[in-house]
């Protein structure tokens, strides 16, 4: 069984050591109560994939922000270069943040594929400004194993992962800014600006060089 408290003890570890690194959060949440486990299932009447009841029992929630201390530059601009870490608490993905759900977050009322999108709770919301999170998602009454990628400029992007699989991930990253894109394939793969940041300030972060040379290729760098 996955040791997720280890698992991103260590990421945060990892980023203690990095001299060019500057740390803002990093907290692990308590483990969550598995009385909740039954309560969500009851209020939404959906099963609960094995996954999340592998992995919250051991974490509540995951904060971990931080930022590189020199800054990427393009043609004499200079960038903030972060990452970001937001596992929320189960409570929270279901219910939303103070249990106002995710209408007007990630669904709206004239969207085409509302029902789609009503199906989505937040596992990592990476990203705020963009609404840029990775996402359960559940279909016919259960929570499915593998996530979602989704934000407002990139869209909707299921991905062949599952949360042991995405956390290994972020072992690696260590939650670099959009380094999820490099998952597949969106329009923002061919921006001047994210292929720079992947491709100047990921193999600082990416210890193995087969996982490297997985992103390199998936992100055209």
């Amino acid at each position: 069984m996955k040791k997720y408290r280890e698992l991103f003890e260590r990421i945060i570890s990892d980023l203690e050591g990095y001299s060019e690194i500057s740390i803002k959060e990093a907290e692990i949440g308590y483990p969550s109560p598995i009385d909740e486990f039954k309560q969500i299932e009851s209020d939404f009447q959906i099963q609960l994939s094995e996954d999340i009841k592998a992995f919250y029992p051991e974490i509540g929630f995951v904060n971990i922000s931080w930022s590189f201390k020199h800054e990427l530059e393009i043609k004499g601009k200079r960038y903030q270069v972060n990452g970001k870490i937001y596992i929320l608490t189960l409570h929270d993905s279901f219910y939303g943040f103070d249990n106002l759900g995710w209408q007007d977050v990630l669904w709206f009322k004239d969207l085409e594929d509302q029902e789609k999108m009503k199906n989505l709770r937040p596992f990592d919301f990476y990203d705020m400004e963009e609404n840029g999170c990775v996402c359960f998602n559940i279909d016919d009454n259960k929570v499915e194993k593998d996530l979602i990628i989704y934000s407002t400029s990139e869209g909707y992007h299921p991905i062949k992962l599952n949360i042991e699989e995405y956390c290994d991930l972020l072992t690696q990253t260590k939650g670099l800014d959009q380094s999820q894109y490099l998952l597949i394939k969106v329009p923002i793969n061919e921006n001047e600006i994210f292929q720079a940041r992947m491709a100047d300030f990921l193999p600082l972060l990416i210890k193995d060089k087969k996982e490297f040379e997985r992103f390199r290729k998936n992100g055209k760098l």
